[in-house]
């Protein structure tokens, strides 16, 4: 604090403390299967695995309960994953997002 400055009151700390995060992964991919690994993955890792099939469904999980990190794809019916993105980082600046490559090729042997 400068010289001067008063201490915040309660009301702006609560504003700025950062949320409660959860041991939950938020996959929002229109892709069946990709969206099927994805959870599997998470998953053997201890991760709790919410996955949504369009981007509304995401948002409205997001909102719900905060997720440890998000994967999103770009191409999401009823909200594109860039608007999701803008969407969860204002409320939640903090959290990691990370889009899945599109069109994903999986490999199997």
């Amino acid at each position: 604090m400068g010289l001067g400055s008063k201490a915040p009151d309660e009301e702006t700390v609560a504003q700025y403390q950062a949320p409660e995060l959860t041991n939950r992964i938020l996959v929002v991919e229109d892709h069946p299967s990709v969206q099927k690994i994805l959870k599997r993955l998470f998953q053997a890792e201890g991760f709790a695995v919410e996955g949504h099939m369009h981007g509304r469904a995401g948002l409205d999980s997001f909102h719900a309960e905060l997720p440890s990190a998000a994967i999103l794809d770009l191409h999401l019916p009823k909200l594109s994953g860039q608007r999701l993105c803008k969407e969860m980082k204002a409320m939640a600046p903090s959290i990691p997002i990370i889009f899945s490559p599109h069109p994903v090729r999986l490999l199997t042997k």
